[in-house]
């Protein structure tokens, strides 16, 4: 990951965003981390609004591109980062 790349994620507590943890680790990737909960109403803020219409976690967002489904940011991942070699 180059020194501009800057990754985010937002979720926490529930198999969505833990999916997204899994991959960002298993890729040794750094990554910043947002704990924010489904039903808390961090979710519903101006920001978090403006990121996903939905209001939903969790989003992974890479540089400027933002994905709002686990299944997809997971690709994502898989795509766009050198693979570990013991993975």
């Amino acid at each position: 990951m180059d020194k501009i790349d800057t990754l985010e994620l937002w979720g926490w507590k529930t198999y969505r965003p833990f999916r997204i943890f899994w991959i960002l680790h298993e890729y040794g990737l750094k990554f910043k981390s947002y704990k924010i909960g489904a039903r808390t109403g961090q979710t519903q803020t101006k920001k978090y609004l403006h990121m996903n219409a939905k209001g939903k976690i969790p989003i992974l967002k890479h540089n400027h591109n933002i994905i709002t489904e686990s299944a997809a940011a997971v690709n994502y991942v898989t795509y766009h980062f050198k693979k570990p070699k013991d993975f």
